[in-house]
């Protein structure tokens, strides 16, 4: 897509010799550890059959390999989010190739010495639960369930029938990663999409697309379980202050854990990390991938940004989406009742929980991408409350929060000024511009500010909860604002193109923008018309301005803007030549013409085309023009002289505002050979151009005789002279 990196970074799975993914002999016996130290193994079992730094366990693990090559990987993207500014952290948009659920692993583990109860102990410890390896387990990732064990009888050799009936009459029991999953479904009421990571360049598919999971739209159990810790550290720092919640992903982050002894540290971790986890401590909140459940399609939807100088679409803010129709998705959240325990979180955490979620409910929090688009808004329905705690429970852990409150509340920060402060400078106005400023876009009843309000003038240097939408702010409203608009002129919003008529054929038709079989406004037009109308009233800057040079071009008529294009692009200053490329850019090489009477070479309707001869020229067939007299022939010269072109002007000639609609349909991709996209020029291609006159080098060019010409300011530096 354009502006997007050619290539960027991927971290893979790990891989043999023959290229298969593989467990590494260490993390199963890290996860196997780990778990034992979780159950009711005593530690001087535990350091038997793994070790510890005086002496070797027992075991020895082998790698895991696969033979499994065709259940494949996937490419999974996932990126932090700033808790400020609620957009996504510069350098933090990562790329993971993960091994698809489904392949099965193979291990062998040796026992030297070992006891029945060791070998039983070890079992139990295989198939009491599925072991979780790798990357993101708190997200449901390397969940690994042990379908077959199988014993090799040694000297003393014990059948693994006896050591299962063994199992049998042992009690053992491991740690209970929590209560029953607490279910949560997502009926969405509008479109929902989280973006699948683009696997290749390709320009006819839609810009975002939605990650999909057996084909059906999902939402990951990292991006609720996102949206889930950004929300309650919301919650945290509004109860709490900035000793709530750190920020992540910043040099304000927590200190990483290094031992769980680290803990025990008052103020080393704040409870958002406790809960949430971060280095050196794993989440305690488990989530699943949350799951398609109804299919209601999915559409293409256009949106573009508009230039508040031109009127007509902005540059580079056009793209569109493929998006499910108000999906209904489900998944599960779960606590780790002994981690919260560790971590001094169990009495306070089940309420923060129970106020996020209750704020789904209501219909506070979205997900996904396009929120301001009006995109991922849902009212989450919870299944089973009991599985935080009864009622009471809950109640009890809400005021465990509360007191936490009150405690910080005994030394408050200083409170956030709100208020509106005094202007040091005269306000803005609107002046009606003179003749020579008006403009032709919608708003050109509203001429511009004589300059714009800087925020610093409405409110102190303190108090812009603006850029601090991490917490809520005492004075101000959180909430929605329900309209219902009626229609007082015939409106269209251009939906999805399709066929409306078989005896058309292929040809598409723009229907109105529909939701649910209905006609809608999409929430990023509402947007933008607010938006408009606010910068207006406001005092604001005009924004998006294009900071592109627009192009002019007058064939007579004695208007003052014909005079200036007549004195820039005439006979006498006008030369012809050949586009070439160069090691450093390109330049044009001067070349004579000679007129060719109309009509002796005849193009395609409607199309230039060039006609190599035998002695080394072209032949430019101009476009059909009423009493056109003439074609022209551009000829090599051996002595030609070389002007090389202005990156920048190169950059204008092959910009958006310069290659007409003619020009693309004209100059066609792969006509020649080398023109890899339509409009483009290449080497070799007849042109005419205008040499600056303080220098040797091309000012502009064009590929007919008036070309068009590029205008000395940018709307953008019109916008800012003006409101200098």
């Amino acid at each position: 897509r354009k502006n997007e990196p050619a290539s960027f970074e991927v971290q893979t799975f790990a891989t043999d010799c023959f290229g298969m993914a593989y467990i590494p002999a260490t993390a199963l016996k890290g996860a196997l550890r780990a778990r034992a130290q979780e159950s009711d193994l005593d530690q001087a079992a535990v350091e038997r059959l793994f070790g510890s730094t005086r002496r070797a366990g027992l075991l020895e693990l082998g790698d895991a390999f696969t033979d499994q090559a065709a259940v494949g990987s996937s490419l999974l993207a996932s990126v932090s989010i700033d808790r400020q500014t609620r957009v996504a952290l510069d350098q933090h948009l990562v790329h993971l190739d993960v091994v698809n659920p489904g392949a099965t692993f193979r291990s062998e583990i040796i026992g030297r010495n070992a006891t029945r109860e060791d070998v039983q102990a070890l079992i139990g410890l295989l198939t009491s639960f599925p072991l979780a390896l790798g990357a993101r387990t708190g997200d449901g990732w390397g969940s690994l369930a042990v379908a077959e064990v199988r014993c090799a009888e040694g000297t003393a050799g014990t059948s693994l029938l006896e050591l299962r009936q063994g199992l049998a009459r042992r009690t053992f029991t491991m740690g209970t990663p929590g209560a029953a999953g607490l279910r949560l479904v997502l009926p969405f009421s509008s479109r929902f999409l989280v973006n699948a990571p683009p696997l290749i360049h390709n320009p006819d598919r839609p810009d975002h697309l939605a990650l999909l999971l057996d084909g059906k739209p999902v939402l990951p159990a990292r991006s609720f379980r996102g949206v889930l810790r950004s929300h309650a550290e919301k919650i945290l720092r509004t109860l709490l202050g900035d000793a709530g919640a750190c920020r992540p992903g910043t040099a304000d982050s927590c200190r990483p854990i290094k031992a769980v002894a680290d803990l025990a540290e008052p103020n080393r971790l704040c409870p958002a990390c406790r809960l949430f986890g971060t280095t050196g401590w794993a989440t305690c909140v488990c989530v699943t991938d949350f799951v398609h459940e109804t299919d209601r399609g999915s559409d293409v939807q256009d949106f573009v940004g508009i230039d508040r100088f031109t009127g007509g679409s902005a540059h580079g803010r056009k793209f569109d989406t493929l998006a499910p129709n108000q999906p209904q998705m489900s998944g599960q959240l779960s606590l780790d009742s002994a981690r919260l325990s560790k971590a001094g979180a169990d009495a306070w955490a089940p309420g923060l929980l129970a106020l996020a979620i209750r704020d789904m409910e209501e219909g506070r929090v979205t997900f996904g991408f396009g929120a301001s688009k009006g995109y991922g808004r849902v009212r989450a329905a919870v299944a089973n409350w009991s599985a935080l705690g009864s009622d009471a429970e809950i109640r009890k852990s809400v005021g465990e929060l509360a007191a936490r409150t009150s405690a910080a509340l005994a030394h408050p920060a200083e409170p956030p000024v709100i208020s509106p402060s005094t202007p040091s400078t005269p306000p803005p106005a609107h002046h009606n511009p003179g003749h020579l400023r008006k403009a032709t876009a919608p708003y050109t009843f509203i001429p511009l500010p004589n300059r714009v309000l800087e925020i610093s003038e409405g409110f102190g240097a303190k108090g812009q909860p603006w850029t601090a939408q991490d917490r809520f702010h005492p004075g101000l409203l959180s909430g929605s604002i329900e309209v219902k608009a009626r229609t007082l002129t015939p409106l269209f919003i251009r939906g999805r193109r399709q066929p409306t008529d078989p005896a058309e054929g292929t040809r598409l038709r723009s229907a109105p923008y529909m939701v649910d079989g209905k006609p809608a406004i999409p929430g990023s037009s509402l947007r933008g018309m607010i938006r408009s109308l606010y910068e207006i009233v406001t005092f604001s800057k005009a924004q998006p301005v294009s900071n592109r040079r627009l192009f002019f071009r007058v064939v007579g008529g004695p208007s003052s803007l014909g005079a200036e294009y007549t004195s820039l692009v005439s006979e006498t200053n006008r030369k012809a030549g050949f586009l070439r490329k160069t090691a450093s850019g390109w330049e044009i090489e001067e070349a004579d013409t000679a007129d060719v009477p109309a009509g002796t070479v005849t193009s395609g309707p409607g199309a230039h085309s060039y006609n190599h001869d035998a002695a080394g020229g072209v032949l430019l067939v101009s476009g059909p023009m009423q009493s056109k007299l003439h074609e022209t022939f551009f000829s090599r010269r051996a002595d030609a002289l070389k002007y090389p072109i202005p990156a920048r002007r190169w950059e204008e000639f092959c910009s958006d505002e310069q290659l007409t609609k003619f020009q693309r349909a004209t100059y066609r991709k792969g006509i020649p050979p080398t023109r890899a996209n339509d409009g483009e020029p290449v080497d070799g291609e007849p042109v005419y151009f205008i040499l600056d006159p303080a220098s040797s080098v091309v000012d502009f060019f064009g590929r007919a005789q008036l070309f068009r010409w590029p205008y000395d300011l940018t709307p953008d530096d019109l916008a800012r002279k003006h409101q200098a």
